[in-house]
């Protein structure tokens, strides 16, 4: 990831790059926002292939919120990597959505595409002719997670809600003897007469957690430690889903700080800004940029102002600040040379 967001960095303020390929390497889905970030501003780049990059669904949809800002690239190429067609789908509407976009390739040659996405693509054909669009072929589908039968205590406890219910009300409708105690053929029957909706398979999910030992009877302790199980597994399992959707919010922050960080630090520094006092030499210019390391070996007392100098020192220049072959258009930074002191046989000494 570091290498992926230092790279994005520099092709961020890259003026001058219009081929890159990066494929096969592991820059997964913190990568792609970094490229994504790069993207949005570097209008110089025609042509990406970032194919075999472990970029996924999540690391299209980040990618693409940069990648719709520009409107320079020509070739994208995202082949051999774990993208379905909702990530095909996502990254076309992307493209297609603002007519500065110049995309003429897209290649992601691996997805199964649906009729959801060939439509898209017509009606992108259209007002593009220019486009080309490689994929696998058709019958493609967006996976989705299997249907789950609800868990049935979370049935009876929405069944209390909405009618304002007590579970101890709840059984006791049921209890005729009031012993807390009711058979087990009893409850099914009342649950069915009562309209809570449960199949034959929750049905006899629910028997069996609340009549574990067979005995044919089912208490009201059992339904309400039933329920409180089934709250904690339900809090659980909301703590976890926050947790891994904090995990990833903090991972694409780290990415962008990251990212952030090393474009700041390709990025020169302004140019210092000319005052009043511009008329100075160049030289001297020069040495105030410098004189903070020069002054840490020399006493304070004895290292002279470039602006302010003694007698007789009218006459100096650059040369006693730096070596013969330094200039100012070279811009390179050589050691400097101790100044000239006066000697006492000098006539300028005070």
């Amino acid at each position: 990831m570091e290498g992926a967001i230092a790279l994005s960095a520099g092709l961020r303020v890259n003026g001058i790059l219009k081929v890159l390929d990066l494929s096969y390497n592991g820059f997964g889905n913190e990568g792609a926002l970094a490229l994504g970030e790069a993207l949005r501003v570097n209008s110089s780049l025609l042509h990406l292939d970032i194919s075999c990059n472990r970029i996924n669904d999540e690391g299209i949809r980040l990618m693409c919120k940069g990648l719709e800002s520009n409107e320079t690239m020509r070739v994208l190429k995202l082949s051999r990597n774990p993208i379905t067609v909702e990530g095909a789908i996502t990254l076309l509407s992307s493209i297609t959505r603002r007519p500065e976009s110049r995309m003429e390739e897209l290649d992601v040659s691996n997805v199964l595409v649906n009729e959801r996405f060939l439509s898209l693509l017509g009606s992108a054909s259209i007002s593009r002719p220019t486009l080309h669009v490689l994929y696998a072929g058709k019958k493609g589908f967006i996976g989705k997670r299997p249907s789950t039968r609800p868990d049935p205590m979370r049935v009876i406890q929405d069944f209390l809600d909405e009618r304002k219910l007590r579970l101890l009300d709840f059984f006791k409708n049921m209890d005729k003897d009031g012993s807390m105690s009711v058979p087990v053929s009893d409850f099914c029957r009342y649950l069915a007469a009562a309209g809570l909706h449960l199949d034959a398979a929750q049905m006899d999910s629910l028997v069996q957690r609340l009549d574990k030992d067979q005995t044919g009877t089912i208490d009201y302790r059992d339904l309400v430690d039933s329920r409180k199980k089934m709250v904690m597994e339900q809090r659980k399992q909301q703590r976890r889903r926050e947790r891994r959707e904090r995990q990833e919010r903090q991972r694409s922050e780290r990415a962008l700080k990251s990212f952030h960080n090393a474009v700041r630090a390709l990025t020169p520094p302004p140019a210092p800004r000319e005052g009043p006092a511009s008329s100075a030499s160049s030289a001297h210019f020069s040495v105030t940029s410098c004189s903070s390391w020069y002054q840490e070996g020399e006493p304070a007392d004895e290292v002279s102002s470039p602006h302010i100098h003694n007698a007789g020192s009218d006459d100096l220049d650059a040369e006693c600040y730096y070596q013969s072959g330094w200039s100012l258009a070279s811009q390179s930074h050589t050691e400097p040379v101790p100044l000239k002191r006066n000697t006492p046989s000098s006539p300028n000494i005070k």
